[in-house]
């Protein structure tokens, strides 16, 4: 029956046959769908022959879509369908996988197919039920063969689809699948894989670029600013609407500075080759780098000399994170390297008494463990004394970094320290934080106000972007200081944590104390430096005041930020 200029109309009659094993309909031009409605809804002309008929030509009759129950009806004995030389131009998830047990030919040659719609939904089904649709053998794979002759639009509308035939590739035979460019899809990032981002989901000054794609972690939703030949001097104002990661592509611009807080949060990816940097502060880049994110900084101007070295120790101490860390050099094009500063006589003496001494005892005593141990011990026995603290001015002993799924336990920790002979000052943010403050500068002043942070690590502590913001302060406080002022306590093993890499780094070159330790007490009041025992009139005036001073110095930081903002 082709070539007969048959309409749907026309050949309604021939829905009611019973029994038909071939239905040719080619060259129709009229035909066009056979789908009563669109594409979503199954075929009349199908549902009476569905148990007999295994060939269906459709080639050259205007067809815009596949009916669903061509690929999903379980009774559906059809084998061949040609729709071949049409009006076909998007492929869905279920138009290619048939739920069924016998293989079927679909020729989709001669049409302008440009998108594979897959969702998120779509893929999770397949990786979900690996067994069945990507395993050899399984209950759905490889049953569809399709023929495709043209080439996909690859963007974020199609990532899914070209995501699940890389990752399931025989959940339905698609050959040498192409993108439009050329490139086959087994070559192409995911990460490049996206569409321009509108208005309402993210704005960026001009003449920057905003694009948008998708993954499977959250936030799912990825914004890519693009900024490269822009001639930037700071950083872009952005603005999205929450949750949202971030990739900034900021080369080949005259960036001269930039700060952790000025960056977005959620930030996955930092593009800074080819600016004007010449220094970074140590807190930014312990907080940039700490987190596994992408980094670049190659081309820049850096300067390696004692002002910098502890920068640059850092850079080398997480050069995981830097992708282009073996083309990053210091000014004058010279490879990176870390400043060999000059050292004093009594510095020097003092570095080889120490080493003398910790040969000595790491003969003795074999294990770390052991060794804490017996400084706890000796320490007890008034045989080893602390060493003398730098003067400050700091209001509290220690600041208590925890999250609130912890605080039951947390509050016995308070209640030792606060209590007994020699009581601490202990700051924690749910009692001593003024309401209504910024919480980053309330994190950066306790932690600068404190002689000493303990970082109560578990795995809600891991889930809390605050607590590791409060960390990341800590350390980098430390870092700057030279001194041990960060404490940090295991709620349970590190193993059985999901710990970051700027953290598992951390613990594999700093001692930690252990939850549940016999000597847990002892082991954190050596670890903590002696309380000043102030008098009791002069304790009770500083609780009044200490809140007071706390919020004021945190105006101060609103103040300063105020003024750089006006200049």
């Amino acid at each position: 029956m082709s070539s007969n200029n048959f309409s749907r109309e026309v050949f309604l009659p021939l829905t009611n046959i019973f029994y038909l094993e071939e239905l040719i309909l080619d060259d129709n031009v009229q035909l066009g769908d056979l789908c009563p409605n669109d594409e979503s809804t199954d075929s009349w002309l199908l549902w009476h022959m569905k148990y007999t008929l295994h060939k269906l030509s459709l080639r050259n009759t205007g067809a815009k879509f596949i009916c669903s129950d061509w690929s999903s009806s379980p009774v559906l004995n059809v084998r061949q369908i040609d729709l071949s030389n049409n009006l076909i131009t998007t492929l869905k998830y279920l138009d290619v996988t048939f739920t069924r047990t016998h293989d079927i030919k679909l020729d989709l040659s001669g049409n302008k197919v440009t998108q594979l719609l897959y969702d998120r939904k779509d893929y999770q089904h397949l990786i979900s039920n690996r067994r069945h649709y990507c395993e050899p053998g399984g209950r759905f794979s490889s049953r569809a063969s399709v023929e495709l002759s043209s080439e996909l639009q690859c963007d974020c509308h199609t990532q899914w689809g070209i995501r699940a035939m890389r990752d399931c590739p025989i959940h339905v035979h698609l050959l040498d699948l192409r993108c439009r460019f050329g490139m086959p899809i087994s070559e192409v990032s995911l990460d490049d894989l996206v569409c321009a981002a509108p208005p309402d989901e993210c704005t960026v000054p001009p003449p920057c670029r905003c694009d948008k794609r998708e993954r499977l972690e959250e936030p799912s939703l990825v914004l890519r600013v693009t900024c490269e030949h822009s001639n930037l001097t700071a950083l872009p104002i952005l603005s999205a609407v929450p949750p949202v990661a971030w990739e900034l592509q900021l080369a080949h611009n005259h960036i001269r500075a930039i700060h952790y807080s000025h960056l977005p949060s959620n930030l996955l990816e930092l593009d800074l080759r080819h600016n004007d940097l010449s220094t970074l502060d140590l807190e930014t880049v312990s907080s940039l780098l700490a987190d596994e994110r992408r980094v670049m900084l190659s081309s820049n101007p850096l300067v390696c000399d004692c002002s910098t070295a502890s920068v640059i120790r850092a850079l080398i101490m997480y050069q995981k994170s830097v992708i282009d860390f073996h083309d990053v050099k210091c000014l004058g094009n010279v490879p990176l390297f870390l400043p060999d500063c000059d050292i004093n006589l009594s510095l020097i003496l003092g570095l080889v008494t120490l080493m003398v001494v910790v040969v000595m005892l790491t003969s003795c005593v074999a294990r770390p463990r052991w060794r804490r141990n017996l400084m706890v011990v000796l320490q007890g026995l008034g045989w080893w004394s602390r060493p003398a603290e730098r003067p400050d001015n700091c209001l509290y002993d220690a600041f208590i970094s925890f999250s609130h799924y912890d605080e039951e336990l947390v509050q016995e920790m308070i209640e030792r320290l606060e209590n007994g002979s020699q009581p601490y000052r202990v700051c924690v943010h749910s009692r001593d934080w003024v309401p209504g403050g910024w919480i980053p500068h309330l994190i950066s002043a306790s932690v600068q106000r404190s002689r000493r942070t303990i970082a109560v690590v578990s795995e809600n502590f891991l889930k809390s972007a605050w607590a590791r913001a409060e960390f990341r302060e800590a350390h980098a406080e430390a870092m700057r200081s030279a001194e041990p002022r960060l404490v940090v306590v295991l709620l349970a093993d590190p193993e059985s944590l999901t710990l970051d890499d700027g953290l598992r780094r951390y613990l594999k070159t700093n001692n930690y104390l252990r939850w549940g330790d016999p000597w847990f007490w002892q082991k954190l009041r050596a670890a903590l430096p002696a309380p000043r025992a102030p008098s009791l009139s002069t304790q009770r005036s500083s609780e009044r005041n200490a809140a007071a001073l706390l919020a004021q110095q945190t105006h101060a930081f609103d103040d300063i930020d105020m003024a750089s903002e006006q200049m």
